[in-house]
């Protein structure tokens, strides 16, 4: 069958699709935290701890003695202490902030 593309030649060829777009959008993503105010990445980068943290919605919501608007906070129901726990997590405007 010559002439006809390959469910082999399609695959690398979506593979190839993919990357390209992943790439464009990282680099793009890379520029926009380079050229973004470096205050406030800095006042940011203070109240996440660590990325584990900041994906699990473990971030502390009070900053220097008050509540820190940069952190959308919450409560969930912790099932093996049987208890209410705060959640926390970067706010949209703390992230518009330096991905605008």
């Amino acid at each position: 069958m010559e002439g006809y593309m390959t469910l082999n030649d399609l695959a690398i060829g979506s593979l190839i699709f993919f990357g390209v777009t992943i790439s464009f959008s990282a680099v793009r993503l890379g520029l926009k935290i380079f050229s973004a105010d470096a205050e406030e990445y800095r006042r940011n980068r203070e109240a996440i701890p660590s990325f584990v943290a900041a994906a699990l919605g473990k971030l502390r919501t009070f900053y220097a003695g008050g509540r820190d608007h940069h952190i959308s906070a919450g409560l969930a129901f912790d099932k093996r202490k049987q208890k209410w726990v705060e959640q926390g997590a970067l706010s949209d405007s703390a992230l518009d902030s330096i991905l605008r």
